[in-house]
């Protein structure tokens, strides 16, 4: 974990810090009196601050105009920081899959069919969570 660390004139200290799957966790001491000025302990502490990965992945769903899903449409994701763009086509019920991407990057979705038109047939994603779900519909 790489961290840095202070310490109060009550004497807590904390540190914070990535751990090895980047999730932000602070950690360290707290001084607590038990019972006026007689006793202390010191508590141990830990508690994460967030539990967000650092890989997440892109999916949607292709539909028609009716809301009904169509497969066999080619997607594209590209930008992002990979080395080369990713495919995928949809399945039966119109689902596609891009897993293992890296967060805060910027990624292209873009779609292409033979039998079908799309008003918007591409659309830029700044990822930020554990999924991002990114949808089309096609015209009527």
């Amino acid at each position: 974990m790489v961290t840095a660390g202070t310490a109060d004139g009550n004497e807590n200290i904390t540190s914070m810090g990535v751990d090895a799957v980047g999730r932000v966790v602070t950690a360290g001491y707290s001084h607590v009196f038990l019972g006026g000025n007689t006793a202390s302990s010191n508590l141990p502490m830990a508690r994460f601050l967030s539990d967000a990965s650092p890989i997440a992945n892109i999916y949607g769903t292709i539909r028609n105009a009716d809301g009904i899903p169509i497969k066999n449409v080619t997607v594209v994701l590209s930008e992002g920081g990979l080395a080369q763009p990713m495919y995928a086509l949809t399945n039966q019920f119109g689902l596609y899959f891009f897993p293992g991407l890296q967060v805060t990057e910027n990624y292209s979705v873009s779609i292409s069919s033979k039998r079908f038109n799309f008003t918007v047939d591409q659309k830029l994603v700044t990822l930020l969570h554990d999924e991002e779900s990114v949808d089309f519909t096609a015209e009527p």
